[in-house]
């Protein structure tokens, strides 16, 4: 079982089995992150549910849903229909995020610093209070939200998006910190620059070599999800390639 699922790409330290049958959840699963991480989990052997504002082309082998994770009722919509098709969701995986930068808080129109928190801290405060009730319940399960780098090194000029960060990250530990007796794991991965398809587009070579890839996140929130990742909590992972 262990090699067949090896020759699947997937990293030899994994014992596949851990994910035979869990329900993972995948929010932000339409871009260039999530397809990697879609692809992961799948090979992985579980039961995945994508999630992004529409869908023209789900991805195969999952099921997909549409929503809008700025509403309250877009994420207690999304939990609701995993429950009702799975039963349970064992994991979140929050990969949602928008950038903005380029000005100085003064300067910085406060509609940007709404839409940052929309987008980077609503999204996953709305999650996770859909998705915590249920694993709470059942005394199981891991969240992992992709936050940034920014989030804890915060370069000037990017005020908005470093600001809606940092926020996401105390989010996450103080769920991290709610949940401890719970059996329910919450983390944070801080990348730096993602080498998604659309960034790679932008940059020469040798810039795009010093990012962090899509891969190497996903196998990092797949060892989240197995044996030892339950004794990861409430930590902020860094992932910051070579910058």
């Amino acid at each position: 079982m262990i090699a067949q699922n090896r020759s699947r790409n997937v990293p030899h330290w994994f014992d596949m089995a851990s994910l035979d049958g869990k329900v993972v959840l995948i929010t932000g699963a339409s871009g260039g992150l999530g397809a990697a991480v879609t692809q992961a989990f799948l090979a992985a052997g579980g039961s995945v549910v994508v999630v992004a504002s529409k869908w023209p082309n789900p991805p195969e082998g999952t099921t997909a849903l549409g929503a809008d994770l700025s509403s309250e009722a877009g994420c207690t919509g999304v939990v609701s229909s995993t429950l009702d098709r799975f039963g349970r969701v064992d994991a979140l995986m929050h990969l949602v995020g928008g950038f903005a930068g380029g000005s100085s808080i003064e300067a910085t129109p406060l509609d940007e610093f709404d839409r940052m928190m929309t987008i980077n801290f609503r999204t996953a405060l709305n999650m996770l209070r859909a998705v915590l009730p249920p694993m709470k319940e059942r005394e199981s399960g891991t969240i992992a939200m992709i936050g940034s780098k920014a989030a804890v090194d915060m370069p000037d000029g990017l005020a908005a998006y470093n600001a809606s960060k940092a926020a996401m990250v105390a989010l996450v530990r103080t769920a991290a910190a709610e949940c401890k007796k719970s059996g329910v794991t919450v983390n944070a991965v801080l990348p730096s620059t993602i080498a998604t398809p659309a960034m790679r587009a932008d940059a020469t070579q040798a810039e795009a070599a010093k990012w962090v890839t899509p891969e190497s996140i996903a196998e990092l929130l797949i060892w989240l999800c197995g044996p030892a990742g339950r004794d990861v909590t409430g930590a902020l992972l860094p992932m910051y390639g070579r910058l």
